[in-house]
């Protein structure tokens, strides 16, 4: 099955809240999620971004810290689904609102 949504997290020294709005993707098909280390220099953000890194569905990318417009730009550009949703590192994703919205 092909992957249908690529989900865009910018991320920039938001470790408390990012494994948890990962982890909100819960879709019944495969999700490409695409985080985007927007420069952090926090430990418990480097620590989160290595531990997603090692998850098939997850893909980090670093680059210098760019602001939150030029980070979502950087997904969208790795991203190869042809939906596309954007969530912030300190947000949660309701199960199923990917597929909800795509049906609609």
């Amino acid at each position: 099955m092909s992957t249908r949504f690529s989900v865009i997290v910018p991320c920039f020294n938001d470790g408390e809240t990012l494994r948890e709005a990962v982890a909100s993707v819960q879709e019944p098909e495969p999700v490409e999620i695409v985080v985007i280390n927007d420069g952090s220099t926090e430990e418990p953000t480097l620590a989160a971004l290595d531990q997603l890194s090692l998850l098939a569905e997850v893909t980090v990318i670093n680059q210098p810290n760019s602001g939150l417009g030029a980070a979502r730009a950087t997904g969208l550009a790795s991203s190869s689904a042809p939906f596309v949703f954007p969530l912030d590192a300190d947000d949660l994703l309701l199960p199923g609102a990917l597929t909800a919205m795509a049906a609609a």
